[in-house]
């Protein structure tokens, strides 16, 4: 997976990379979209927007982290 946002990860398959990098990707989280890191607000919301992405594969992760202590002899359930 990739890094966006702080605290957020992409993860798509390995033919779009060269693609996704090239278009410096940004995910408005409001709208639960990924576009491009140059395109402007007034582009988005003109409605003639073509988003690149759309015909793409991927999926979007909000990740976080919080201190904890595991012990020694967890079970996971396995």
């Amino acid at each position: 997976p990739g890094v966006l946002n702080p605290g957020y990860c992409l993860m798509a398959r390995g033919r779009d990379f060269s693609r996704i990098v090239g278009l410096n990707p940004r995910f408005l989280i409001a709208y639960g979209k990924l576009v491009p890191g140059d395109l402007n607000p007034e582009e988005f919301l003109s409605g003639n927007f073509e988003n690149p992405f759309d015909e793409m594969t991927y999926a979007v992760f909000r990740v976080g982290l919080a201190e904890t202590r595991l012990q020694h002899n967890i079970s996971f359930g396995f």
